[in-house]
């Protein structure tokens, strides 16, 4: 069983995108290398205004090409900017809704185990 799994509306989008979530879980090495994914999703799902990944850089205080490397963890789910001065965005607005969905889900099936915390 993944981390994602839930039940009515959040369990048809965690069919979609609890793959793609467990799969960044799936292995400690990987969630070594997410250290600040979760930070970066936080900040693409929740400006209202998608930033660049200059911007995005910027704003967190990192560099853009440790930027580029925590996105490419999301090739599936977001567009792929032509140059770090795009913006970047998620490929369906339902990715963002799941993401703002499971966390609660997952707090209330199992404490402390929700992607973005």
């Amino acid at each position: 069983m993944g981390y994602y799994q839930t039940t009515g509306h959040a369990s048809q989008l965690d069919q979609t995108y609890g793959p793609v979530l467990n799969h960044l879980l799936a292995r400690k090495s990987e969630r070594d290398r997410l250290e600040n994914l979760r930070d970066i999703i936080r900040a693409i799902i929740l400006l209202a205004t998608p930033f660049s990944v200059n911007s995005l850089a910027a704003l967190m205080n990192m560099e853009p090409k440790e930027i580029d490397l925590k996105l490419e963890y999301l090739y599936s789910v977001r567009d792929m900017p032509v140059d770090s001065n795009t913006p970047v965005r998620m490929l369906h607005q339902s990715f963002r809704d799941y993401l703002r969905v499971i966390p609660q889900a997952a707090r209330e099936q199992r404490p402390g185990q929700s992607f973005l915390g």
